[in-house]
């Protein structure tokens, strides 16, 4: 009985140490990548744009501490997370301006680093504290009867929840413990050997240890996990010892005996189990657990019978900023318990971190599948009945991704990480994306598309087209909307579809949207000189210049307009209706606003009147024109020109012009004039064309009566 008791030990010192070794380098290596990333799109970047409020987001993003942009010649960290400690790690680490590094401040912060290209001695830099590992370390000190920590192969400690301990020697010798000193010399030398696994010695109180070794493949950084070897036993010794002298006189006392012993033993397999693996916050079971039984699970099962999805909890910081932690904890807890509710006895799910979970589920279909998740996504947000936390008034959004795992060999990890990615790709809310053939292709493409944006705006693929927008009633001549389009030479032309909403994440959305402004302005610029006449044209704005929470590209853009003489009233700026979407930003987008107006450039609200409308926009901003979203005028019935009618005359009454976009015949043009529109923009009267096409259009029609 004692030998299967230390079996079971063994076994379980090995599969907690080894699934800690796998978390603890997956949040390693996914930050380390994820700075070499960021790293790699900063760098094709303008400068304006490395804001500090852009760090603070993407730090935010990638749940780091804090995120800075450092040059050779400028170390002044405004973060307070950037303590002393960084000038000394900085120059006692000039390699970070050659390569991508993960190192650390002992006892204080991981630090991940990656050089920018392009920019001579310049360093991304993100942290991230101690705590996250300590907390995943955490899980494998067995109630603090074990410990574990992180050394390098030269026995330098690395991560330990010990502050002074800097080297193995200062956490084995103890105060002058010979037994502990040779166990410090052991471990070194098994480190040097490169030996992992676990093997068996006496620590000074003669008592058996087991001392686990697992690399990281981070650097040369090792996992040591020591725990009593009678972790299971020492409870268990004392009944054994006690009823053996029963034994002798009753057989029934024997068996007694025996039930005691084995429910003894599986208490104790249990008590270890909850020690490594129960999430504090939801009491199930953790991530590390849920990877073990999920591999477990999908081994016994035929490859494409089962699913990885990822739930991620849109805004949820806003619960914990609103309610408090505690709310915010008991809302997890909740919709953990919702998940469970859907289980098969052959399924499972964990919280994996902050507001991330995973489920793996049977997969028979999609549609199948889909139902499932749409039912779950119903049962959640039907939190409003439930009295522990009725009281937080929130609309759980999710973003939801799918994986089939048709390879049973596949890592789960790596199955986690593709449902996460295609979560990523979902272009709606609560809906699943599924990882497919497809999104692999999309990836690679984005990827492709990523990579060829410099050498295009270089070479200038990106072409302006212009799209008519006719005055109804006929007195003034049209003017035009530029609209993009990518012609490259191998791939020929590449639609706004595929590029637009990829450069909207990336951030280079931002230098095409002034790409776009200044070839308007050398446009007019070029017809003045040529005494000929200049019309309006208006150019989209993306939402992606206010989320660097910088206004320098209203700077750039009326820098632009000055450069080129361009005369006020002619240029415009067309905002989306949902970049107004968020309250904290309306102060900003009304300044921002104001001085377009004080720079002679009007500004407009393009989808007006669906999505995240709100009349209160145009009573706190001073906007020029409404542009009527398409989407009135694809199935129109006798509510629509109600409506629009009405929107007409409120913004007449507001001063506010008006536009009817996506117009393609003759009878929504009547319906048009009756209500008043001042103009219209479709495949009616024009659609997107070239600029020396729209020229011979314009000078054809202008004055006209269309």
């Amino acid at each position: 009985m004692k030998q299967k008791l230390i079996g079971e030990t063994r076994r379980y010192v090995s599969d907690v140490s080894t699934h800690a070794v796998s978390n603890v380098a997956y949040i390693l290596k996914e930050n380390h990548i994820c700075i070499e990333e960021m790293a790699d799109s900063f760098s094709r970047m303008p400068e304006f744009l490395l804001t500090e409020k852009l760090l603070k987001r993407k730090a935010d993003t990638w749940n780091l501490d804090g995120i800075a942009v450092i040059g050779s010649d400028e170390m002044e960290f405004s973060d307070p997370v950037f303590c002393d400690l960084f000038y000394e790690w900085i120059e006692e680490h000039p390699e970070m301006y050659e390569k991508t590094l993960i190192s650390y401040i002992p006892n204080h912060k991981i630090i991940f680093s990656s050089p920018i290209q392009k920019q001579e001695k310049t360093v991304l830099i993100g942290v991230k504290n101690y705590s996250t590992v300590e907390k995943l370390l955490a899980n494998t000190d067995f109630q603090g009867r074990g410990q574990s920590l992180i050394v390098n192969k030269e026995g330098k400690v690395v991560f330990s929840p010990e502050e002074e301990q800097k080297t193995i020697y200062d956490v084995y010798i103890g105060k002058g413990s010979q037994k502990e000193e040779c166990l410090g010399n052991l471990i070194l030398e098994k480190l040097k050997e490169n030996y992992q696994g676990i093997f068996e010695v006496k620590d000074r109180q003669n008592s058996r240890i087991l001392v686990s070794v697992r690399p990281l493949d981070v650097n040369d950084w090792v996992l040591l996990t020591v725990v009593p070897q009678d972790i299971l036993s020492k409870t268990s010794t004392r009944p054994i010892i006690y009823f053996i002298s029963i034994i002798l006189f009753s057989a029934c006392v024997f068996i007694a005996v025996l039930r005691y012993i084995y429910k003894s033993q599986k208490k104790m397999i249990h008590q270890l189990k909850d020690f490594a693996f129960v999430d504090p916050i939801t009491n199930g079971v953790n991530s590390l657990a849920f990877q073990m039984e999920g591999s477990r699970m999908i081994s016994e099962a035929e490859p494409g019978s089962y699913a990885v999805v990822f739930f991620n909890i849109i805004n949820f910081k806003q619960v914990n900023e609103r309610w408090g932690i505690t709310e915010g904890n008991k809302v997890l807890k909740y919709i953990y318990g919702s998940m469970l509710e859907i289980l098969a006895p052959d399924e499972c799910a964990a919280r994996s971190e902050i507001d991330h979970y995973f489920l793996l589920l049977r997969y028979t279909s999609e549609d199948e599948l889909k139902t499932r998740i749409s039912d779950l996504v119903e049962r959640i947000d039907s939190f409003k009945n439930c009295s522990e936390i009725k009281k937080t008034k929130f609309n759980f959004d999710f973003s939801i991704g799918i994986y089939v795992i048709e390879d049973i060999t596949e890592e789960i990890r790596l199955c986690q990480g593709k449902a996460r990615r295609a979560a990523g790709f979902g272009q709606r809310k609560n809906t699943c994306t599924f990882y497919d053939n497809t999104l692999v292709r999309k990836e690679l493409y984005d990827k492709q598309l990523s990579e060829m944006f410099e050498t295009a705006l270089e070479k200038e693929e990106f072409e302006i087209y212009l799209q008519p927008k006719v005055y109804l009633n006929c007195e003034e001549n049209p003017a035009a909307e530029a609209l993009i389009r990518w012609k490259n030479p191998k791939e020929g032309m590449i639609y706004p579809s595929d590029f637009i909403p990829l450069f909207e994440k990336n951030g280079m959305i931002c230098r095409l949207d002034l790409y776009v402004f200044e070839h308007v302005c050398k446009l007019m610029d070029l017809r003045k000189k040529e005494k000929k006449e200049i019309f309006p044209v208006s150019v989209n704005l993306s939402r992606a210049h206010l989320k660097t929470g910088s206004m320098e590209f209203v700077n750039h853009i009326i820098t632009l307009k000055e450069k080129y003489h361009i005369p006020d009233g002619i240029l415009e700026i067309e905002m989306t209706e949902s970049i107004m979407i968020e309250d904290h930003q309306l102060p900003a987008i009304k300044k921002m606003i104001d001085t377009f107006h004080e720079n002679g450039i009007l500004c407009s609200l393009d989808d007006f009147g669906y999505g995240f409308s709100s009349l209160g926009i145009l009573k706190v901003l001073d906007i020029d024109v409404i542009k009527l979203d398409r989407k009135f005028f694809m199935e129109e019935n006798e509510k629509t020109w109600f409506i629009v009618s009405n929107f007409i005359e409120l913004a007449h009454g507001l001063g506010i012009k008006t536009v009817a976009e996506g117009i393609e015949y003759e009878d929504q043009v009547r319906h048009l004039k009756e209500a008043d529109c001042d103009m219209i923009q479709g495949y009616f009267y024009g659609k997107p064309m070239p600029l020396s096409e729209f020229i011979l259009w314009y000078e054809k029609n202008r004055g006209g009566d269309l």
